[in-house]
């Protein structure tokens, strides 16, 4: 879940995401006196590594790639190499399209849509009433599909 977020916000760079995991995991095991329960510890870890790479992408101590991450994944066989070359653009377009989003839509996205936290969750996680949550949410989701051409 964390090396997700990192990879979504950190733009997929192997040596970025790694530092800034050793960070968040260093700053767990400092700070897990200080949790509470007040929320679910994946609620807590997912703000911390959030803040922790929101604070890491401030720092400017990013490189500019592109997220070759997922376009670096061993293939699996596949009896057609049509589909598998269709499936491949497909995912292509789409790390490019979600690479085009600001970090904070791409973290909502991620949020929702890959880790998939609750509304109430990701209200906890972000500081933000749940109808905000939501409407960003929307908004992002909007970006993302008119980046990809699907709406205008």
């Amino acid at each position: 879940m964390v090396r997700r977020l990192l990879a979504g916000l950190l733009r997929g760079m192997r040596e970025e995401i790694e530092d800034a995991e050793q960070e968040i995991l260093l700053a767990v095991f400092r700070q897990l006196g200080r949790f509470r329960g007040q929320s679910s510890f994946r609620t807590y870890l997912y703000s911390l590594a959030r803040n922790k790479a929101l604070d890491f992408l401030r720092r400017g101590r990013r490189r500019r790639r592109r997220l070759e991450l997922l376009r670096r994944q061993p293939a699996a066989e596949s009896p057609d190499p049509e589909r598998e070359l269709l499936e491949s653009e497909r995912t292509a377009r789409l790390v490019a399209a979600f690479e085009r989003l600001r970090p904070e839509d791409r973290q909502i996205v991620l949020m929702r849509d890959v880790e998939g936290f609750s509304m109430e969750e990701m209200s906890k996680v972000l500081g933000l009433p749940v109808g905000t949550v939501k409407s960003r949410l929307h908004r992002s989701r909007e970006r993302l599909a008119r980046i990809l051409g699907v709406i205008r």
